[in-house]
């Protein structure tokens, strides 16, 4: 089996977009839809080291010097169910304290702590 990048910003938009998808078709008065419910019931969890969440879930997990879109899963997208406020607290103060910032550039800017 070829392992997944599973990005932690990527599971929680997906989860998001998902929920936005169904909370429509409530307002039109359908039924949420079946595949789409499975499919955000069964999302995987962000992947985890040290008590903080990494950016994707394979080698190298995370890059600090590369975009902190980790943190976009919390802000960025509304709270879901994939990620925990205090996991996403100590990844938060984690990038703070050791990100490379002086490589970023562009959107990184806005998602500094």
């Amino acid at each position: 089996m070829t392992p997944r990048p599973d990005p932690t910003f990527g599971l929680a938009y997906w989860w998001w977009g998902l929920e936005i998808a169904q909370r429509l078709r409530e307002r039109l008065g359908l039924k949420r839809h079946e595949t789409w419910q499975h499919i955000q019931d069964n999302l995987v969890r962000p992947h985890q080291r040290e008590g903080s969440y990494t950016t994707i879930a394979t080698e190298p997990y995370l890059r600090r010097d590369d975009h902190p879109a980790l943190l976009c899963a919390l802000g960025v997208v509304p709270a879901t169910p994939l990620i925990d406020p205090a996991v996403m607290e100590s990844t938060l103060l984690d990038v703070r304290d050791n990100w490379q910032w002086d490589t970023a550039w562009g959107w990184d800017f806005p998602s500094w702590p």
